[in-house]
């Protein structure tokens, strides 16, 4: 990754003035009250009724493709918003 990349990615998530420990103390707190403790068995089966939301309706049935393999300095995985804050940083360097 060149210099100017390793630069852009700090700027977008070094510095922030957070305390790391505080953040993973949050995100557990958050966790916990989600967790139910029926665990797996809260979520519905796609069987039956449910049967379409176990297939992907923007492809045709069967769809299969082979493995991409490219070389790249940066992927960005999700489009949420810092997914899209990231890419946007990284385009206009």
């Amino acid at each position: 990754m060149d210099e100017t990349t390793k630069q852009l990615l700090l700027e977008l998530v070094g510095g922030r003035g957070y305390d790391p420990d505080t953040l993973k103390r949050k995100y557990a707190q958050e966790r916990g009250g989600r967790l139910r403790p029926e665990g797996i068995a809260q979520y519905v089966s796609t069987k039956g009724l449910f049967k379409n939301f176990s297939r992907d309706p923007w492809v045709p049935a069967g769809f299969q493709r082979g493995p991409i393999n490219e070389h790249t300095e940066v992927i960005i995985v999700g489009g949420g918003i810092g997914g899209l804050e990231a890419g946007a940083r990284l385009h206009e360097a």
